[in-house]
C-alpha cells in the first residue's frame, strides 16, 4: 500500500511505500533488497525544463541561472526535512527538446550529481529529455517513459502510453501539463496548481494528480494551449484506461491547498 500527501506550499509531493523486497535499479542492473519490510519515503517533482532561459532570451528578457541553485536547494531542504531515502524526477529535467542547448550543458550534470549525492535518485523521462543520459552518473536511475509503478502507484510523465501493467494501480501520478489557473476575473490568474480527478473506466475507479511544475519560473513564458489541462490529461487517460471513461469527481487546489475548483469549474485550469 502506497500513501501520498503534498508538501504545504510546494509543488512537490511525498510518497510512503511500505514494503518488502523491492526491486531497484542499480545502474543498468537490477538490485533485490532483503526481504524485509521496509518504509520507503520519496519525494516527487515534475518539469523542472532546465536551460528554458533561453526561451526568455529569445523574447528580449534576461535571465540568469540562479534559479536552478534555487531549485536544487529547496529539493535537497524538503528531503531531509522530511526524512527522504529517494526522489522521483517525473520528466522534463531538460528544456529544448532537440539536442542539449549550451544552458543545459552547463546547469544540469551538476544538477543531478548532487541530487544522487543526497538521495537515491529515480528519473522518468518527458518528452523534453532527449540525450538524458549524458547528463547522469550511473547511479541515478533512468526509467522507462512507459512509468514506474511503487504499490498500487503508477508515476509517469504524461506524454508516452502507459505501461500496460496496471491491474493493481489505483492512482496515477503525472506531470508534463503544468497546471494552471486562467481566469481574467480571480487574483490567483496565473498561479501554478494541482488537479486530482477521480475517473471510473470499466467499472474500474482511478485517481489522478496532476503535479504543477516545479520551475515557478515558466509562467512567465506564457504558453497556453488552445486546450486545457483537463482535455489534455483525459487524452492520457484513455491512452491508459480506453475510451469510455467518466470523470466522477475532481478538486483544483492553489499550493497553500485552498480549493479553487472542482469538477465544474476544471475547464478553467490550463496548461503552459
Amino acid at each position: 500500500m502506497s500513501r501520498v500527501r503534498m508538501v504545504k506550499d510546494h509543488p512537490l509531493l511525498i510518497l510512503e511505500h511500505d514494503g518488502e523486497g523491492v526491486e531497484r535499479g542499480k545502474g543498468d542492473r537490477a538490485v533485490k533488497r532483503e526481504s524485509r519490510r521496509t518504509l520507503e519515503r520519496y519525494l516527487i517533482a515534475a518539469d523542472l525544463h532546465i536551460g528554458f532561459e533561453h526561451e526568455l532570451t529569445a523574447k528580449g528578457i534576461r535571465m540568469d541561472s540562479s534559479y536552478v541553485k534555487e531549485m536544487l536547494d529547496e529539493l535537497l531542504s524538503i528531503a531531509r526535512d522530511e526524512h527522504c531515502n529517494g526522489m522521483i524526477l517525473l520528466g522534463d529535467i531538460k528544456d529544448s527538446t532537440r539536442g542539449v542547448s549550451r544552458e543545459e550543458w552547463r546547469s544540469i550534470p551538476l544538477f543531478i550529481t548532487e541530487l544522487a549525492r543526497h538521495v537515491e535518485l529515480y528519473i522518468v523521462p518527458g518528452n523534453h529529455d532527449s540525450y538524458l543520459r549524458r547528463f547522469m552518473p550511473d547511479s541515478v536511475r533512468l526509467m522507462s517513459s512507459k512509468g514506474m509503478i511503487i504499490g498500487d502507484t503508477l508515476l509517469i510523465h504524461g506524454h508516452a502510453r502507459p505501461s500496460a501493467k496496471i491491474t493493481t494501480v489505483r492512482r496515477v501520478i503525472m506531470g508534463h501539463l503544468h497546471p494552471t489557473i486562467a481566469s481574467s476575473y480571480s487574483i490567483i490568474d496565473g498561479e501554478r496548481v494541482w488537479m486530482i480527478v477521480k475517473v471510473e473506466a470499466s467499472g474500474n475507479m482511478l485517481d489522478i494528480v496532476v503535479m504543477p511544475s516545479f520551475n515557478r519560473y515558466m509562467t512567465m513564458l506564457h504558453r497556453r494551449s488552445k486546450h486545457s489541462s483537463i482535455s489534455n490529461m483525459i487524452q492520457v487517460l484513455r491512452r491508459l484506461m480506453g475510451k469510455n471513461l467518466t470523470i466522477m469527481k475532481a478538486v483544483v487546489l492553489t499550493l497553500d491547498g485552498s480549493i479553487v475548483g472542482d469538477e465544474n469549474t476544471i475547464i478553467q485550469v490550463y496548461s503552459l
